[in-house]
């Protein structure tokens, strides 16, 4: 009924950030109530690269020409920024992305908000701490009166936890797998192999007709003669064809010059293939599900939502209540008749 935030409140799975939205004013070291910038001291502003406009000499009029913070002093103005901003030149403030910075503010996920930043825990069976920036297990659990998603197997405890295709006595891949949750995937790693259209098994560059190796940005070579001295001078593919060489690219690479392949970040394309998160790989990539109560599909690509189950013998995480089926839901502390953001 309460909201946690004096102005601004937004809800994140399990938890909730503040913000000061409302001209200025500053989040306060609380983290959810706003100072206005008139009980900001001048020497805070001075060290968030504060500077002095020669000329001004109130901030009355116009703020005193700054973006964010005015502090009068000495018959100068000085113009600051807020927490999460830095200055630009004399009067601009642009913000920082705290989850660029070297040392990333988050365990797991870090989002970059205006003046801010949230944390969040994508790996399944993780949630956010109190401290809003690690991740904590959650504890196992049993799952009534539902079936596991697919590849997942319920554990000594009934819970149920992902299967690793890829520990198997026979592996689903010809070369390397790849575990990812609920799933697997296969890459072909061995010098001159390809992965096969079932995306399990691997065929020699032998068996990959002329055509195909010049429809991936092939180029022929002057000079090379045979594919049998050093693949002919090709990184990956090499081609005889009219006494000369062809060079070219397995799926996933793409050719640089006339004999390198480099990998292709599909995952950066204009279409994204993935539907949630989309982690590039060598000359592939994975698609995950991390928004809570979702998984991965069959196609590998999209995401499916899971029935909602009742969770016995077990309260809910912080951030979660039990809903009429007895099952942890989040909890939208922003929707609350009194929001804890007073924006």
């Amino acid at each position: 009924d309460t909201t946690p935030c004096e102005q601004l409140c937004i809800d994140t799975e399990g938890s909730f950030a503040c913000e000061c939205v409302w001209p200025a004013t500053v989040l306060a070291e609380d983290g959810r109530t706003c100072n206005s910038v008139a009980s900001v001291a001048p020497k805070q502003a001075a060290t968030i690269e504060a500077t002095q406009l020669r000329g001004a000499k109130t901030c009355e009029t116009d703020n005193g020409g700054c973006e964010q913070l005015c502090i009068e002093e000495g018959g100068q103005v000085t113009c600051g920024c807020s927490d999460g901003y830095t200055l630009k030149g004399k009067t601009e403030c642009v913000n920082v992305n705290e989850c660029a910075a070297e040392v990333e503010p988050c365990e797991q996920l870090c989002i970059d908000t205006q003046g801010s930043f949230i944390c969040s825990c994508v790996w399944p069976g993780t949630f956010l701490a109190e401290d809003q920036r690690t991740c904590a297990e959650a504890p196992a659990v049993t799952v009534a009166g539902a079936s596991c998603k697919p590849g997942q197997k319920k554990n000594a405890d009934g819970a149920c936890v992902n299967i690793n295709e890829c520990a198997a006595d026979t592996t689903p891949c010809e070369q390397l797998c790849i575990d990812t949750e609920g799933s697997f995937a296969c890459e072909c790693v061995w010098p001159a192999t390809v992965l096969a259209e079932d995306g399990r098994t691997c065929n020699s560059v032998a068996s990959v007709a002329p055509k195909q190796a010049a429809t991936i940005e092939a180029t022929q070579l002057r000079g090379a003669k045979t594919c049998e001295t050093d693949n002919g001078g090709c990184e990956q593919l090499c081609i005889e064809e009219g006494g000369q060489v062809t060079c070219g690219c397995s799926d996933g690479y793409t050719l640089k010059g006339k004999t390198e392949c480099v990998n292709v970040n599909e995952c950066a394309a204009e279409v994204e293939p993935c539907e949630q998160l989309c982690i590039d790989t060598q000359g592939s990539f994975i698609c995950s599900c991390v928004w809570p109560g979702t998984f991965l599909a069959e196609d590998q690509r999209t995401c499916a939502e899971a029935p909602a189950v009742t969770v016995a013998g077990a309260s809910c995480k912080p951030g979660q209540k039990k809903n009429a089926d007895g099952a942890c839901v989040n909890i939208n502390e922003c929707a609350a008749d009194t929001t804890p953001c007073e924006q």
